[in-house]
């Protein structure tokens, strides 16, 4: 029977490495490679636990910081930007009209 800690080192690994992947693109999809941290991380945590290995434990709590982090800066951040651009270029629009309306 495979040993759960072996589950949870390999998808860590894997999710870990997605996840810089997709940050070296550099594209718009560069973003998710946090969240696949934030799973990795989670992976390595719970790996933490089932082996005793405090360090890592540590060391990956910091390291969901920085994710979570990453998140807001690449996917929080420019969503609320988006809206906010979106909503004052439809005010601006209604009020364009509404002055050319009373012309």
């Amino acid at each position: 029977m495979p040993d759960p800690a072996d589950y949870c080192q390999w998808g860590g690994c894997l999710l870990g490495l997605g996840g810089a992947g997709l940050l070296a693109l550099k594209n718009r999809l560069s973003g998710y490679g946090f969240v696949l941290f934030l799973l990795s991380n989670i992976a390595w945590i719970a790996f933490g636990f089932l082996t005793q290995a405090t360090g890592i434990i540590v060391m990956q709590i910091g390291f969901t910081l920085t994710s979570l982090v990453g998140v807001w800066q690449w996917l929080v951040v420019p969503r609320h930007e988006l809206s906010t651009v979106l909503v004052d270029n439809r005010s601006n629009t209604s009020q364009h009209q509404f002055e050319y309306a009373k012309e």
